[in-house]
């Protein structure tokens, strides 16, 4: 329990720390828990520090584009390399294009558990600048305008009590109907 608050109120790590977290897959806020599991299937939350790595639906979506840009990337470099190399394989077109759609798949399956760890720590990063740019608001004086939704500590987004009482319903999936 103080562990985690400890973690809550540390201020906001460099992020060349948050990005050697992410190339080992451990947990990007505390450093010490694993982000996966023996093969490529993902904990749920972070076993020390309670981190939920799932924080909202489609998250990694912005990961798995990192990926697709990483492997495309590294694809066209060596095949420009390939190009200065002409007889390199002596083998035949087909043969080629094969070993190249291999190459592709093989590289964008390693590359995949790396670019999910990176993708949670710049988000972890970034909310952590968001929450130092609201304190050093609320230091200064300044109000900042209301926000609609916060976050809680696990990561989801939850409807403030004020906005229940202006909506005239309960939050959830199932909330009551009025007949």
């Amino acid at each position: 329990q103080s562990r985690k608050r400890t973690i809550l109120a540390m201020a906001r790590p460099p992020l060349s720390l948050m990005l050697g977290r992410a190339w080992r897959c451990v947990c990007p806020r505390c450093g010490t828990g694993a982000l996966y599991r023996k093969d490529v299937r993902m904990f749920r939350r972070c076993p020390d520090c309670g981190l939920s790595y799932y924080p909202e639906s489609g998250f990694y979506l912005g990961g798995m584009i990192l990926n697709y840009i990483v492997t495309v990337w590294i694809v066209i470099a060596v095949y420009l390399v390939s190009l200065l190399l002409p007889d390199f394989l002596p083998w035949s077109i087909n043969a080629r294009i094969l070993l190249w759609m291999a190459f592709t798949v093989v590289l964008s399956l390693s590359f995949w558990r790396h670019t999910r760890s990176v993708w949670l720590a710049q988000d972890i990063w970034r909310r952590a600048l968001r929450r130092a740019d609201a304190t050093v608001t609320a230091a200064n004086g300044k109000a900042s305008p209301p926000r609609r939704n916060a976050r809680s500590a696990t990561g989801a987004v939850t409807q403030r009590p004020e906005v229940r009482e202006r909506s005239g319903r309960r939050p959830g999936r199932y909330a009551e109907q009025p007949r």
